[in-house]
């Protein structure tokens, strides 16, 4: 589906659901950045876009995320489901957020992520020389596949001391669930998150 200039939010947020959307969202994107940095979407829900905009919502205190309340209403039957849980931290509120998060920054403290620089430096290459490798004499790679995903994927293995030989088998359950985040999943794909 072509995208034009003058879809609306509501336009824009269908085109993305569309095969055709998913496999090429950048120009749907480009029109809801288009729109502003703040894109009503919703009675109550707005759409944020752009780093610096993103970036003062998720600081603001007064912020929140949607709760189970608003998604028994929007998603019926969710609870079924272990995969869409609102115990994630993306999906927690104060006061559950604060020791969550707590948690968290003592875990993955500035020194600890810094002593991962040299591993995450050698992933990094490691996966540009395969993309180098695969796109050899001119073939089409994937950049969000073969890179963009598997990136922070790997870095999360490297982070819960995940072995080098488990993470082939890591990544697809890693796909699975993080599908969870994604506009549109069909009941399939919520059955291979559940899985995961």
């Amino acid at each position: 589906m072509a995208a034009t200039t003058t879809m609306t939010a509501e336009g824009i947020f269908s085109a993305l659901l569309e095969p055709s959307g998913q496999a090429d969202p950048y120009p749907l994107y480009a029109q809801l950045h288009g729109l502003g940095e703040v894109i009503p979407v919703a009675p109550g829900a707005v759409l944020v876009v752009g780093y610096d905009a993103i970036s003062s919502v998720l600081r603001a205190p007064v912020s929140r995320v949607q709760g189970a309340d608003w998604l028994d209403v929007t998603s019926p039957g969710w609870r079924e489901h272990p995969s869409l849980s609102m115990e994630s931290i993306l999906n927690l509120n104060p006061p559950e957020h604060g020791p969550i998060r707590s948690l968290i920054s003592r875990t993955f403290t500035a020194r600890r992520i810094a002593a991962l620089q040299p591993a995450i430096e050698r992933m990094t290459n490691d996966l540009l020389d395969g993309m180098a490798r695969r796109g050899a004499g001119g073939r089409a790679v994937e950049f969000m596949h073969d890179f963009a995903f598997l990136l922070p994927v790997t870095v999360i293995c490297e982070l819960i001391g995940i072995p080098e030989a488990d993470r082939e088998s890591f990544r697809p359950v890693a796909r699975d669930l993080a599908a969870t985040l994604e506009l549109g999943m069909d009941e399939d794909a919520i059955a291979r998150a559940d899985a995961a």
